[in-house]
């Protein structure tokens, strides 16, 4: 990327793992150019994205927390997000 510095950059990867929310940072500090990341991982399975649509907001919530932090989300967290979902009287 420091080759392209001053350019917009629109990056593909093909990994066999997805990347990492630091490593996405890294890239994106790398050059400031870079408009546009996609990664495609190897071996993903489309099913799973599929089946998402079925849960709802609490559950698709949970599930991405423990698929970047590896935990479950504390429930204050979890009744935080969901109160910006509840709407105004």
């Amino acid at each position: 990327l420091p080759r392209y510095e001053g350019d917009f950059v629109e990056l593909t990867l093909h990994l066999t793992a997805p990347l990492t929310v630091g490593e996405t940072q890294s890239l994106h500090e790398a050059n400031e150019g870079l408009v546009s990341l996609r990664v495609t991982v190897q071996g993903s399975e489309t099913v799973a994205v599929a089946e998402r649509k079925n849960l709802d907001t609490r559950e698709l919530f949970a599930e991405f927390y423990r698929t970047r932090l590896g935990e479950e989300p504390p429930a204050a967290l979890e009744r935080e997000f969901l109160s910006l979902f509840e709407e105004e009287e």
